[in-house]
């Protein structure tokens, strides 16, 4: 009697439990999150430096990989024979024109005295000599025209000799005035014409100038060097040859690779908290931090199963210890991120569950 009795309470306390815990299965929450692994990187892609030109490397500021550069640092400096080619030319032909233009100018001014190009020299010379030999014809020619003059008043000479003669006087006249004045036409043509030409070269000397600034290799922002080719002082390189990469030292993001069957729970400020793999969280604790953007572009791994690639924010970038020791978090470190996805009731748990159970393929299907 006594053992029928034990076994009653016994049931009756069984019995109790199970109606408890059925009841208490709609009230009670359990939070439900899903892991995702990812690394930490900065919130830019690194910088691929290339070669724009040909030539030979003169001087090599990289000394190796990780080596900290600012942005407009100078990281290599190219020299060309084209290049030096083509500015010693640009100046010889630049100094040349200046030369000309400032001997023409004297030319033009009728001041003869200093000048240092040899062709114009010469052309002032053969003016010189042109004017002197007519010259002496119009002398010649005065002279005569004086005596016929002469002759004429007298009734000595007709009417026609005497005009033939001034005719001749007139025409050796005007052939002197043409002589100046056609060599001076050609040299104020040939002034325009060099000082147009001399402007162009400055022109084309600017253009060698910003040709050369690819001559110069810069870091276009700040960072760390990383896969350096191996270039130093002496190498040859090719025009569109790698140098080096640039990892960017802006805010780091951690980026993670969430299940595609998730994404749908992921929205935009959501909490997460970061487990990193190099620390033992159990000491370390977690980073905190937040959703900051969505990749809706699907990635797969080598398994062929599908992702999505979520961005988030760092509340911080080190962990720390009681005892106030701390490790900085930087790139390239991995992680398991945890994201918060819902409230779900004991009740709904054992609803999924049985929902599996009965229906297999539909979970295969929505998986």
């Amino acid at each position: 009697m006594i053992i029928m009795g034990k076994t009653n309470i016994i049931y009756v306390l069984l019995l109790i439990a199970i109606v408890g815990t059925l009841t208490a299965l709609p009230f009670v929450h359990i939070p439900i999150s899903i892991s995702a692994s990812g690394v930490i990187r900065p919130q830019t892609e690194n910088s691929k430096i290339i070669s724009l030109v040909s030539g030979r490397v003169v001087e090599s500021r990289i000394h190796g990989n990780n080596q900290k550069v600012v942005e407009g640092d100078t990281l290599f400096v190219i020299v060309s024979k084209d290049l030096q080619n083509k500015l010693e030319l640009n100046e010889h032909l630049e100094a040349d024109y200046a030369q000309q233009i400032a001997d023409l100018k004297l030319l033009l001014s009728s001041n003869y005295k200093g000048l240092r190009s040899g062709l114009y020299q010469m052309e002032l010379v053969s003016m010189q000599q042109r004017m002197s030999e007519v010259q002496s014809q119009l002398t010649l020619a005065k002279r005569e025209l004086d005596r016929n003059e002469l002759l004429f008043n007298q009734g000595i000479i007709a009417q026609a000799e005497f005009d033939k003669s001034r005719y001749a006087y007139e025409q050796l006249e005007n052939q002197m005035l043409s002589i100046e004045k056609q060599q001076m036409a050609q040299w104020s043509a040939k002034l325009i014409e060099l000082q147009q030409k001399h402007q162009s070269t400055a022109s084309e000397r600017h253009a060698i100038y910003i040709d050369g600034e690819n001559y110069i290799v810069r870091a276009p922002l700040s960072g760390t060097v990383i896969n350096l080719k191996g270039f130093q002082k002496g190498s040859q390189i090719i025009q569109g040859q790698d140098i080096l990469e640039i990892s960017p030292e802006d805010n780091l993001v951690a980026e993670c690779m969430v299940p595609a069957n998730a994404i749908g729970y992921i929205k935009d400020k959501q909490v997460v908290k970061f487990q990193m793999d190099t620390y033992n969280y159990n000491q370390w604790g977690f980073l905190t931090g937040s959703v900051k953007d969505i990749d809706y572009n699907l990635v797969s791994d080598q398994k062929n199963a599908a992702f999505f690639k979520v961005r988030c924010h760092m509340d911080a970038n080190y962990l720390s210890l009681p005892n106030g020791n701390k490790v900085m978090v930087g790139k390239g470190n991995t992680f398991n991120a945890r994201f918060f996805l819902v409230d779900r009731t004991l009740w709904q748990l054992l609803f999924d569950r049985a929902d599996d159970l009965f229906n297999p393929n539909l979970g295969n299907k929505n998986s």
